[in-house]
């Protein structure tokens, strides 16, 4: 149980994390062979999503190959599932 309002954040944050991931991971059950990639609010592809604090850090690879680490609150943090398609 959250002891004071940091662990409320902290807890949130690994919440919407652990929501991201398992739908995520349903979406991946209906379609085993499909492949899809996490895109974050400014398109870039999302190579790792994780915790730390009470906020969510996003390792992104952006449009021109440059890796970038964005840190965020949960309640602004979106991102887009999308399927690749085969060519």
């Amino acid at each position: 149980m959250p002891r004071n309002n940091f662990d409320i954040h902290e807890a949130f944050a690994e919440k919407t994390v652990a929501v991201v991931l398992d739908h995520l991971k349903e979406i991946r059950q209906k379609r085993p062979k499909s492949d899809f990639i996490l895109l974050d609010d400014k398109n870039f592809m999302v190579d790792d999503l994780s915790v730390v604090g009470s906020l969510i850090s996003l390792n992104l690879i952006n449009n021109k190959g440059m890796r970038c680490e964005r840190l965020i609150a949960p309640e602004s943090f979106s991102v887009t599932i999308e399927e690749l398609r085969k060519q």
